[in-house]
């Protein structure tokens, strides 16, 4: 008899996991609470802002024995895709796009494999596939490029920002602070001596625990709306999702700055596997020509080195004047959009983002 491959299903919005998925996310050594149940399961229930779906194929063996779980997000709401079916594989906390395997298989790549070609029966189940983001060069990118050429789906590769990081030995954060340029770490000095510590105006803080967060999301709040900010095209649920969870499993770092007694700078962190990810920074003004941005990450940097014994601060996405003060190397990361050239919508994109030229060769192939 033939095996044959993976089984590939949609799991139900409303359909529980069955027990046997547990398998997928207790293990050892992966990537902590992002490759944890219960972050999952928040980006299950909050990732999808209104208008759009999670979708989450699942590969099964024969016997019913879960292989992987690969989620995405299905919208017809992307500006730069006007009215099209987009399918969108992402991470929304900035790690590198993966579906998440059983133990001891690595073929990351297999698993995406899989659920193309079941997508690719259906000429109408999408007019777009985005996959975001990944690393350029890596074999996973490459195999998956190869992949979407081979099946007639020209690829739009696109820059996606910079994951900027600082690394250093745990427990020598202050080895890490002595090399920062000197032009701030001489503004850190100033303000360490000024009276805006002498007398209490500055507190630093941090919310870890989950009884703490009620009022830590407040204060979180009342920072990002005097920030000037833009509110991000994002669901509204799916970041207090994962602050919650993160405290619950003991990952929560929500830093703030104090100035008067109020919150003036945030930045929430999730420490876990011996990294420290940031996933929002946001400060109201400087003060005493120093930015709180500054003063908030020096703090933070000293907890998570010497106390949480981290060894990676991984930034994210950045602006250029903190990449400098604060990041010792940077990720490039790429994007990709592939277009259906089965359906309508797929063919306007892929002119409109390709080239009509390299559609026209396409055909030409044929």
């Amino acid at each position: 008899m033939h095996e044959t491959g993976p089984q590939v299903r949609l799991i139900g919005s409303d359909e529980s996991l069955a027990p046997a998925y547990q398998s997928l996310f207790d293990q050892p050594g992966c990537a902590g609470f992002f490759h944890s149940r219960a972050w999952f399961d928040n980006f299950r229930a909050h990732v999808a802002p209104p208008g759009d779906r999670v979708r989450v194929y699942a590969l099964e063996a024969d016997d019913g024995h879960p292989l992987a779980v690969v989620p995405a997000v299905y919208s017809r709401l992307y500006d730069v895709h006007p009215r099209a079916r987009v399918l969108h594989f992402l991470h929304p906390d900035g790690l590198t796009y993966s579906p998440v395997l059983a133990p001891g298989d690595e073929n990351r790549l297999r698993a995406i494999d899989c659920v193309l070609q079941s997508l690719f029966a259906d000429r109408h189940a999408y007019d777009v596939l985005r996959f975001s983001p990944v690393e350029p060069g890596a074999a996973f990118t490459d195999g998956l490029v190869s992949i979407l050429r081979r099946t007639g789906h020209p690829t739009q590769i696109y820059r996606f920002p910079d994951d900027c990081y600082a690394a250093a030995t745990p427990g020598l954060a202050r080895d890490y602070l002595a090399g920062r340029p000197e032009h701030l770490r001489a503004l850190l000095n100033e303000a360490a001596q000024t009276t805006l510590y002498a007398v209490g105006r500055l507190k630093f803080r941090v919310v870890r625990l989950p009884e703490e967060i009620d009022s830590g999301w407040q204060d979180y709040q009342k920072v990002f709306e005097q920030s000037g900010t833009q509110p991000a095209n994002e669901s509204a649920t799916y970041l207090p999702g994962v602050v919650r969870a993160a405290a619950a499993a003991g990952a929560l770092r929500m830093g703030f700055i104090d100035l008067d007694g109020v919150p003036a700078a945030v930045q929430i962190w999730i420490t876990s596997s011996g990294v420290a990810r940031c996933l929002r920074i946001f400060s109201v003004k400087r003060e005493a020509g120093i930015s709180l941005t500054d003063l908030l990450t020096k703090e933070l940097a000293l907890q998570f080195f010497d106390d949480d014994r981290v060894s990676l601060l991984a930034f994210g996405a950045i602006d250029r004047e903190l990449a400098r003060n604060w990041a010792t190397g940077s990720h490039a990361r790429i994007g990709l959009a592939a277009f259906n050239l089965r359906t309508w919508r797929g063919m306007k994109g892929a002119a409109r983002h390709v080239g009509a030229q390299y559609i026209k060769s396409l055909f030409r192939r044929r």
